[in-house]
């Protein structure tokens, strides 16, 4: 019998928590003001326009937080990608996976030398910043908010959705000034890689601490035990809970856990299709609020086992974004899918996404592309909730595959994907 693999925080020592995503009220200010600037049309056009055109999410730190209570110990530590035990299987969040979920620019982008060149105007910040140096993400919101112009207006507001929704910065941190040099030339600007610097910046957020924060949340508790005592009462009658930030577009997880977990989507989700870029598929129904977001519900769905896709695969149609903004060869997996019949007109087989998920696990666990468990060590409370130091032998890569025979899984899998969201679809 297969052992789980090692948490890095133990299940006896989760607690309940909630991240804070501040992006979405700069989003919701930033999208108003274009719309009065008559700016939305051309925003549309651009590949931050996929922001715009998705329909409304409403971001859960309950369901992040409980995600990150789960991360594995691996023996090998990769900058790049983060692993979740969740429904009784090992899931990763990669860059991958980010660039699938937005269809952000990944990768590439000017060299030094050209951003040199690329940003010689310093028009922005003699006009609306005072020429200043070192500018905050607070000043640059408020020279967005009183810009009247609309060019400007434009510029201003895509330096604002960078460090107010995809990095999702603290008022007091300074941004990045070339930047404002940068934006001069919008097609230039959009050859960044913003959504590496997003990605970058989200993943550095998912190696906090969880035991310090656990600490905290024992604090909270002992002092709300402490007042009871006394005999005091809190304004406010709350559970205590860790509350923390996350930096980074951290919906990007939560778009992500609804494609990867069938029944997460279903509870808490709906799906509109299947489109790219992925976040377009899926949306937060009305009779979902926060409230109905509940710690032990979602903690108790991680916990039992369940459909859940290791690895998020591009179809067809993502192959050309896949190549131009992730590493490696384009993966491919003998699927057998031939085998998923359609049943009566208008209804789908109910088992086509747990085939598919079947045949992806199958195939992640022959190509070693989930790193092994680290050997047991002897329990130390002071490293209990450390990542061990790399191992000396990494495991090898994910098999190589060729682009014909991915293009005729890609179609194959097209069947699976219709069956899939038919299922997402479908009222309970």
């Amino acid at each position: 019998m297969q052992m789980a693999p090692e948490l890095i925080l133990p299940l006896a020592e989760h607690f309940p928590g909630r991240i804070t995503y501040r992006g979405n009220g700069y989003f919701a200010s930033i999208k108003a003001k274009f719309e009065a600037f008559n700016l939305t049309e051309r925003v549309k056009e651009t590949p931050f326009g996929v922001f715009w055109n998705a329909s409304e999410l409403k971001f859960s730190g309950v369901i992040v937080h409980q995600l990150l209570l789960r991360k594995t110990k691996v023996t090998e530590v990769k900058n790049d990608e983060v692993w979740f035990y969740v429904g009784k299987t090992e899931a990763r969040f990669g860059r991958s996976e980010f660039g699938l979920i937005t269809g952000l620019k990944m990768s590439g982008g000017p060299s030094t030398g050209d951003l040199s060149t690329l940003c010689e105007s310093d028009r922005i910040l003699r006009d609306y910043l005072n020429n200043a140096k070192r500018v905050t993400f607070k000043t640059l919101w408020l020279a967005f908010e009183s810009c009247d112009v609309a060019d400007d207006v434009y510029k201003l507001g895509l330096c604002a959705f960078v460090e107010g929704v995809l990095l999702s910065r603290a008022e007091g941190v300074y941004i990045w000034t070339d930047m404002l040099k940068l934006v001069e030339n919008v097609e230039n600007f959009f050859e960044y890689p913003w959504g590496l610097l997003s990605y970058q910046k989200l993943l550095s957020s998912t190696s906090k601490s969880m035991s310090d924060l656990r600490k905290n949340y024992i604090d909270k508790v002992s002092t709300k035990d402490k007042m009871k005592k006394k005999g005091k009462t809190e304004k406010k009658i709350t559970q205590p809970e860790a509350k923390y930030n996350v930096y980074g577009y951290a919906p990007a997880l939560q778009y992500w856990a609804f494609e990867v977990m069938q029944d997460l989507g279903k509870k808490y989700g709906q799906c509109r299709g299947t489109r790219f870029p992925r976040m377009l598929n899926w949306s937060t129904p009305d009779s979902v609020t926060r409230h109905d977001v509940k710690q032990p519900d979602v903690a108790a769905l991680f916990e039992k086992r369940m459909v859940v896709l290791q690895i998020l695969y591009p179809r067809n149609w993502e192959v050309d974004y896949w190549k131009n903004n992730c590493e490696g060869e384009v993966p491919t997996v003998e699927m057998g899918l031939d085998e998923v019949e359609e049943t009566q007109a208008g209804t789908q087989d109910s088992t086509a996404f747990e085939t598919q998920a079947q045949r992806v696990a199958e195939y992640v666990k022959r190509s070693k592309i989930i790193p092994p468990s680290p050997p047991k060590e002897t329990p130390d409370a002071s490293t209990s909730a450390t990542v061990p130091p790399a191992s000396a032998s990494a495991p090898p890569s994910s098999a190589p595959a060729n682009d014909s025979n991915y293009l005729l899984l890609a179609k194959r899998l097209e069947k699976v994907e219709a069956q899939q969201v038919a299922i997402l679809t479908a009222p309970d």
